[in-house]
């Protein structure tokens, strides 16, 4: 959860070991950001390897948000290489 001016973005990291690393259903990306509360998706990958990137993509998401702009949402490319 990332908080900039007065404004809330939530943060989904994708891949993480454990039941809860699987990515929301498109539908609950959209739910969230009905209820105000847009979702950025961050892979787990990228985040091990470069998180300064992540946490400014986080920050840019969020500064775009304050200014009332939609939530960067980026397709995250495949870990293993199969396309899914």
């Amino acid at each position: 959860m990332v908080v900039a001016h007065g404004r809330s973005l939530g943060v989904d990291l994708i891949g993480c070991p454990g039941p809860l690393g699987d990515p929301y259903a498109w539908e609950r990306y959209l739910m969230f950001r009905r209820a105000g509360l847009p979702i950025v998706p961050i892979g787990y990958a990228e985040w091990q390897t470069d998180p300064d990137r992540c946490v400014q993509a986080v920050c840019q998401s969020a500064e775009g948000q304050a200014l009332g702009a939609p939530p960067v949402i980026r397709p995250q490319p495949a870990i293993d290489g199969d396309g899914l």
